[in-house]
């Protein structure tokens, strides 16, 4: 049984043994924030962007929901349709969102980050954008109870093709 231990970076056959080995042959002390390869799809450390692609939206709103003090003031892009009910959201907020789906698709719900933008109440609902901001630490009041959460300061919003299908929270 061959040692786990023993893979090289010039041995890797696989993106995932590529990254293992890179972890095990370099020294954590002493380099740089961003030198790791990261396993996250659309993260690029180095230029501090996170780039959220379809099939990962899932995915990243659960990452930077659990870890938004890692990814504060990264430069983010993703798209969704606008989801800007007045009975949750103010005159400068919306969601670029997607349907998520738990069980059924009784149960679907507009998932996905809200955003701060000065003309969200000139957004037509349900139209598909496509947002790049800047990801800030914002509190959001719901039912009384006000909450941290991760929050996009819209830079530039274009429009974006309607994506199919749903999310899954899982």
């Amino acid at each position: 049984m061959q040692n786990d231990l023993s893979i090289t970076i010039e041995d890797a056959s696989s993106p995932e043994d590529k990254v293992q080995a890179e972890i095990i042959q370099e020294p954590l002390a002493g380099l740089p924030a961003g030198a790791y390869v990261s396993e996250l799809p659309g993260l690029d450390m180095g230029n501090k962007r996170i780039t959220v692609a379809h099939e990962d939206f899932s995915m990243w709103l659960t990452e930077m929901y659990t870890n938004i003090e890692k990814y504060q003031g990264y430069t983010v892009v993703m798209t969704g349709f606008v989801f800007n009910d007045p009975e949750f959201l103010k005159e400068d907020e919306f969601v670029p969102a997607r349907l998520m789906m738990s069980c059924c698709v009784g149960d679907l719900a507009p998932a996905g980050i809200l955003c701060k933008y000065d003309q969200a109440d000139q957004l037509q609902a349900e139209s598909w954008v496509t947002v790049e901001g800047t990801l800030t630490l914002g509190q959001h009041e719901y039912d009384g109870v006000l909450s941290d959460e991760p929050q996009i300061r819209v830079t530039k919003i274009t429009p974006a093709e309607a994506v199919e299908g749903y999310i899954y929270p899982y």
